[in-house]
């Protein structure tokens, strides 16, 4: 609850940076594991093409990522098809370029919750990672 008692809710998650990383493999390897569909198939369908730009465009944290949608929580962009991101406060990432065979998971402590230029150079220093893979 919060000071005025009000119900409150909240989301996140709790592991190493090792683990994300884990979370990550799955989807870049599109649900498989192991050589088993460990994630439904059109499940993995849907957040690899699926989402709405014009319902991004409607969020209040879309002006980073103008080609952005959010199918199944992860975000992706029209601008760069293979990417795939979840994006967490203060910093937080899992970055999945399934083109480039790439997951790279990053915790951070930025002093802002979330910070849109920050937001660009992490995207510009995953690109650039996924790049030498």
């Amino acid at each position: 609850m919060d000071i005025a008692g009000t119900a409150r809710s909240g989301g996140g998650l709790c592991m190493t940076a090792r683990d994300l990383a884990r979370v990550g493999e799955p989807v870049r390897q599109h649900g498989r594991v192991d050589g088993r569909q460990l994630i439904p198939a059109n499940w993995m369908t849907d957040m690899l093409s699926g989402g709405s730009v014009e319902a991004w465009r409607q969020c209040n944290f879309s002006g980073w990522l103008p080609e952005g949608k959010v199918p199944q929580q992860v975000v992706s962009s029209r601008q760069c098809p293979r990417r795939r991101f979840a994006v967490g406060i203060h910093g937080q990432w899992l970055y999945v370029d399934t083109s480039r065979e790439t997951v790279i998971a990053k915790f951070s402590s930025q002093p802002l919750p979330t910070d849109d230029d920050a937001k660009h150079l992490n995207l510009a220093l995953f690109e650039a990672i996924a790049a030498m893979a």
